[in-house]
């Protein structure tokens, strides 16, 4: 209570009135925020004071929390006086975490011709991972897997999608082709050595056989082999002759 006392020489007297001193209302400040997905957890900026610019405690925004990507419009903070002289205060701020850019490039390889290629789906790099996200594996596709894609269409696009592993909800992913080339297949053959009568009539049959590499895709060859001219006492060389491979597809060595 307040009294108040008149000393006065015409008058004397005294009274009491009741002084009531309110609440104050704090200074809260929380400060949305507008990030990019990074694994790590986003708190809005906060600050409550009081009327003598003093630090209050009792500002509580873990509403506002968050690691994933995402669209936050209705996170609560809550202000809870612990000191008996400032009022209660609510209210929500309009959080944003946009998803973070991740580029998965599919490995280029190669491969011969008439082999088929099988991708075990681990054949990629990831750029832009963060924390502990991964991509554990993914679809390739090529057209030149098989084993009938040539040489001379190659190279073939390695095209990677469908990514599996954890946290991949919060990017954005962009798929980089790989390249696959088919090379000629090598094959090596070896004329069999031989051996004729002087005088006989004909050459006995001059065969082959691949001693390196093999044929694919029931490829055959062309041609046959020769020898040297001659008829008399001696060695004449078996040599390749006509005999041939598609040579777009095929090196071959005799």
């Amino acid at each position: 209570a307040v009294v108040a006392t008149i000393n006065d020489q015409n008058y004397q007297g005294t009274n009491s009135a009741t002084l009531v001193i309110t609440k104050a209302n704090p200074t809260i400040v929380v400060t949305p925020y507008s990030a990019t997905y990074n694994a790590a957890a986003h708190t809005a900026a906060n600050s409550a004071t009081g009327v003598l610019g003093e630090t209050l405690s009792g500002l509580d925004v873990s509403g506002t929390i968050h690691t994933n990507a995402g669209d936050y419009p209705n996170d609560a903070w809550v202000f809870t006086d612990v000191t008996g002289n400032y009022n209660n205060a609510s209210s929500s701020i309009h959080d944003t975490i946009a998803v973070a850019p991740l580029t998965i490039t599919a490995t280029s390889t190669g491969k011969l011709y008439g082999d088929a290629l099988t991708f075990a789906g681990n054949e990629f790099t990831p750029t832009g991972l963060a924390g502990s996200d991964t991509v554990t594996s993914l679809t390739l596709d090529c057209t030149g897997a098989t084993s009938t894609a040539t040489v001379a269409g190659s190279p073939y696009d390695i095209i990677p999608s469908l990514a599996i592993g954890s946290g991949l909800s919060n990017y954005n992913i962009t798929y980089v082709n790989g390249s696959l080339t088919v090379n000629k297949r090598p094959v090596t053959v070896t004329a069999e050595p031989k051996t004729k009568i002087i005088g006989a009539p004909a050459d006995p049959a001059l065969t082959y056989n691949i001693t390196g590499g093999s044929l694919a895709n029931a490829d055959v060859f062309t041609g046959a082999l020769t020898r040297a001219a001659g008829e008399t006492l001696g060695i004449y060389a078996i040599t390749q002759g006509t005999l041939a491979l598609d040579v777009n597809n095929y090196t071959l060595t005799y």
